[in-house]
């Protein structure tokens, strides 16, 4: 061990916040969260349901790791925040998949929903 090999500056932040994110991967909280807030439609295909949950408790666990219930999130941050770029994200995944494969091809997601009821409606 010597001088050279020590960690310093961005090198220590970025690793400890790669085992935080490494740690998180196993916390289901968010999933039940993502689970209960949001509307499946009758009608929707089964992958774009899991992508899009998946996706929006990606984002919900970067942007708001202090949520644990329903309640801690407003309707209108998680769907601005979560929801609909997870929507937007599986649209330009299913655009793309369009492109390489007829099976895709004009095919649109389904309008996902919140169950309002269940947030915390502050403004």
């Amino acid at each position: 061990m010597n001088d050279d090999l020590k960690i310093s500056g961005w090198a220590l932040n970025s690793e400890y916040f790669c085992t935080i994110l490494h740690e998180l991967r196993s916390d289901t909280t968010y999933r039940a969260v993502v689970d209960k807030l949001v509307n499946v439609p009758e009608a929707a295909d089964t992958r774009d349901t899991e992508a899009i949950k998946r996706i929006a408790t990606a984002y919900l666990k970067l942007l708001f790791p202090n949520v644990r219930k329903t309640t801690d999130i407003t309707a209108r941050d998680f769907n601005r925040y979560c929801l609909r770029r997870a929507c937007a994200m599986r649209a330009t995944i299913k655009n793309q998949l369009g492109i390489l494969d007829t099976e895709y091809r004009g095919k649109d997601i389904p309008q996902f929903s919140i169950n309002e009821e269940l947030c915390n409606n502050e403004k």
